[in-house]
């Protein structure tokens, strides 16, 4: 069969050939000019990120940076916390011995010390001194209900030096993670509640007696919140709430394996 005579009879099908493969040759030509310098970019950024990836992913420039910044954060961590920590004196803090009589007996000569100063002074005060009418049995609620007696101690024997005419309310209240029994982690604190009468600037002089400096105050300052009497400035009231704080160190979170992990590049 020569040429021609295949000509003849296949030029449908040749011609159809033809057509597609112009189609495909005219389909590459567009692609690229319309997207071919896309296409290198991405390619180009493609190999880069390649490059990055099997690159160490921080320089040491970066490591001394994080190195410097945990070295300030663990800094001012240790100041914050020896500012807000509370210490008690030496006959309120955790000792040797029965903590159930120790508790006993120290909460009766202090009730009975801030008592009679009280009388002395002429200033109203609870005989229960914020205590709970139930004696703690656990040696933790033991030790911080003798902290919270220290802060009632020592805010009572400002107060009457400020001139507070009369100490309405008391109240220690342990946190409620110690109470539930559950591993402590984090800020701890037991707060400790007055509720105080006296004229405006005996409550403003309480206030700097007891926030004096982070050496000498009693604990840290929780809220306050001042109520006048009208215009009456001699009858004011004030509700001052003062945490003994205790930190406790936190679990590291568990990695999660259905989280995604994340990676720095450059």
């Amino acid at each position: 069969m020569d040429v021609n005579d295949f000509w003849q009879e296949n030029k449908r099908f040749v011609m159809s050939v033809a057509g597609g493969a112009l189609v495909f040759i005219t389909g590459i030509v567009l692609i690229k000019n319309l997207f071919g310098s896309e296409l290198d970019a991405q390619q180009l950024r493609k190999t880069r990120a390649t490059a990055v990836l099997a690159g160490p992913l921080y320089a040491q420039a970066d490591l001394d940076a994080l190195r410097e910044e945990h070295e300030k954060l663990a800094a001012a961590h240790a100041a914050l916390a020896a500012a807000s920590v509370y210490q008690p004196r030496e006959a309120f803090a955790p000792g040797t011995g029965s903590m159930t009589t120790r508790y006993f007996d120290l909460t009766s000569s202090t009730r009975e010390q801030l008592l009679e100063l009280a009388g002395r002074v002429g200033v109203p005060v609870p005989d229960n001194l914020g205590l709970p009418a139930l004696a703690p049995d656990k040696v933790q609620h033991i030790e911080r209900m003798l902290e919270g007696l220290d802060v009632v101690d020592r805010t009572l024997r400002l107060a009457f030096e400020a001139g507070i005419s009369r100490v309405e309310g008391l109240d220690i209240k342990l946190d409620p993670v110690l109470l539930s029994g559950k591993p402590l982690e984090g800020l701890e604190k037991t707060l400790v509640t007055f509720k105080l009468r006296g004229t405006a600037a005996s409550m403003a002089r309480l206030m700097l007696l007891a926030q004096r400096s982070a050496e000498q105050r009693i604990a840290v300052l929780e809220r306050a919140d001042f109520i006048a009497a009208g215009a009456r400035v001699e009858d004011a009231r004030l509700e001052l709430v003062l945490a003994a704080v205790r930190l406790h160190e936190s679990k590291p979170e568990e990695p999660n394996p259905s989280k995604p992990t994340t990676r720095r590049g450059k």
